[in-house]
């Protein structure tokens, strides 16, 4: 029997959703058959059908997500080539992972060239943060961070991973601080030792922005009990970045 591509692609029915051409090459595969009735055989036909096609409408989203998570290759390398790291979205592991990578790269290839590299970023995994401010001190090219439209929370570590003289921000950036927050549950005990971890990190979060800042560490600890917003110009004034910018020249 000819597959009704129609009924894999999606056309004909309002709720479906197009698969990719890979994905419909999949389903157009013949289905083993056994020995059973007509009927038995159609409609275990029409389950498998919607089974895999399924999969593989969950195959292609998941694609997607990493090609928008990433960057595709040739775009990659010519970012490498121009000694250029871009951080936006949501900072986690993998973020990090890509990020470690480029400047391990970038060191092999050039140690004393610098590096740029923009932050546009609402946050997010504090751990991953603190492991690129670490590389970004832990690589012998000197490294610049950009603020290019928001640097919050995490994204703010990273972005005074540079020395204070390399960190800058375009006009319209915006810079926020505040306390690290946690979701916590589980036995006493557990949220005991959960809650005493929380403080000793956000003790370290606020030594750090201090120690790169220059503000005293009182104040900190008081601007971060809250959200604290900051303009370009009041990110300045701060010692969270040195300079706006408004051209590489600039730089």
């Amino acid at each position: 029997m000819k597959p009704n591509n129609d009924a894999l692609t999606g056309r004909g029915d309002p709720a479906g959703s197009p698969l990719s051409a890979k994905a419909v090459e999949k389903l157009s595969a013949p289905l083993i058959h056994y020995p059973l009735r007509f009927e038995q055989q159609r409609t275990m036909n029409q389950q498998s059908r919607s089974s895999l096609r399924m999969r593989l409408m969950n195959d292609d989203e998941e694609e997607e997500q990493r090609e928008e998570r990433g960057l595709p290759d040739e775009t990659a390398a010519k970012l490498r080539d121009a000694r250029t790291v871009i951080i936006s979205g949501d900072i986690d592991k993998k973020l990090a992972e890509r990020v470690i990578a480029d400047l391990i790269l970038m060191e092999r290839d050039n140690p004393d060239e610098p590096i740029t590299v923009f932050v546009n970023s609402e946050g997010g995994d504090a751990d991953a943060a603190f492991a690129l401010y670490d590389m970004i001190k832990f690589v012998k090219p000197p490294v610049r961070t950009v603020c290019t439209g928001i640097a919050a929370s995490a994204a703010t570590t990273v972005l005074l991973a540079a020395d204070k003289k390399s960190r800058y921000a375009l006009p319209s950036a915006r810079v926020l601080i505040h306390q690290p927050s946690m979701a916590m549950r589980g036995r006493a005990t557990e949220l005991e030792i959960n809650a005493s971890e929380m403080l000793k990190f956000r003790a370290k979060c606020n030594e750090l922005i201090a120690r790169e800042t220059g503000q005293p560490i009182e104040r900190v600890d008081k601007d971060t009990l809250r959200d604290y917003w900051m303009s370009a110009e009041e990110a300045k004034k701060y010692g969270i970045i040195t300079k706006i910018i408004s051209n590489r020249s600039e730089l």
